[in-house]
């Protein structure tokens, strides 16, 4: 059997393929998405996926093969194999994975840790044609990279690299949502600042990067900026809500508070102009895919397709010629939410 999972920042899914069959036809036989504040203590990974394998009633000897995709930088280490802490949770050190660690609980030989976009780039040419958004159907492809930019707990980008000798696209993790946010806008740069003032006391409070910015978080950040400009220091709508992100989102899509939909016009600014940003730096001529949470439930709302034509202005807002060779590159939403399990899976079983 093989195990498949997908560990980001809020969630753990789970999944479980009969054998490299089911895999290729998509066909798992159960999936479980978990809380990992549930989870919060030591070895708290491995408590959650004996939690799921007493769900199916399978034994832990029957995972010949696993793979986890994980939301944070993988490193290798002599003794573990690869190694990954997921990052935007407080409680790191229960979930702290190796390879070898994922050996030892299951007593196989095929066990992987892949950075969570890494897994999201596996599933990629799985894709139909109905699980794709094309933002740019005026683009011309060419033979090259491929670039993917996903916002959702936090902000993943991945080159893909066009490997000329094979002839197929090898995927390269980064931790690029981390680099530095460069505003370009009056508006933009006064929420710099914002958002340095409110990292006073902190180990680098002008570090302002992307992630701070494009995520389910920053959109938060972003609204309680703009209602401070409009409103003050009044009690906002979202102060004491448990998913403030999902309120933006649910009432800027329906027009219903207009501070949420001049954030969620701010926010797709921004992620427009990181995507095109990344599209740049990986010379993504092939095109850059769209992932994560977010993206999908904007389209699938309201007004939704209005704040993607602010994306793709931004994403072409470039200079000189780079905004004519930005306008060709093809730019596709993934639509699928389970990409990074079935990538994973896929992992698991290309070895």
């Amino acid at each position: 059997m093989i195990l498949a999972g997908d560990i980001g920042g809020t969630n753990c899914r789970l999944a479980l393929y009969a054998n490299a069959e089911a895999v290729k036809q998509r066909k798992p036989s159960s999936v479980l998405k978990l809380k990992i504040a549930d989870f919060a203590h030591a070895e708290g990974w491995k408590q959650a996926v004996q939690h799921f394998l007493q769900h199916c009633n399978v034994d832990t000897q029957a995972i010949q093969q696993v793979c986890f995709g994980m939301a944070g930088p993988v490193s290798e280490k002599p003794e573990l194999g690869r190694v990954c802490t997921l990052i935007n949770v407080s409680h790191r050190e229960g979930w702290t994975i190796s390879e070898q660690a994922l050996k030892d609980l299951f007593n196989c030989q095929a066990a992987f840790i892949i950075n969570d976009m890494e897994a999201i780039a596996y599933a990629i040419p799985m894709l139909q044609t109905d699980e794709l958004i094309d933002l740019n159907p005026d683009a011309n492809p060419q033979i090259g990279n491929q670039a993917l930019i996903a916002a959702g707990t936090g902000l993943g980008e991945l080159l893909l690299f066009w490997e000329r000798v094979n002839q197929k696209h090898l995927p390269s993790a980064s931790e690029g949502g981390h680099s530095d946010f460069a505003p370009r806008t009056e508006r933009q740069w006064q929420l710099w600042q914002y958002v340095k003032d409110l990292q006073q006391g902190s180990d680098c409070p002008n570090c302002i990067v992307w992630e701070r910015l494009v995520s389910g978080s920053g959109l938060v950040k972003i609204y309680q900026f703009l209602w401070q400009m409009h409103r003050g220091l009044s009690e906002s709508p979202i102060d004491n809500l448990s998913e403030p992100a999902a309120y933006i989102t649910d009432t800027a899509l329906s027009n219903q508070d207009t501070i949420s939909v001049e954030t969620l016009k701010l926010f797709m600014q921004l992620y427009g102009a990181e995507a095109g940003n990344l599209a740049l730096k990986y010379w993504a001529v092939n095109g850059v895919f769209i992932g994560g949470g977010i993206a999908p439930k904007i389209w699938n709302q309201g007004q939704g397709k209005v704040f993607f034509e602010i994306f793709m202005q931004s994403f072409t807002n470039k200079e000189d010629v780079y905004a004519e060779k930005n306008a060709m590159m093809p730019v596709k939403m993934i639509l699928n939410t389970d990409i990074g399990l079935l990538g994973a899976a896929q992992c698991a079983i290309s070895y």
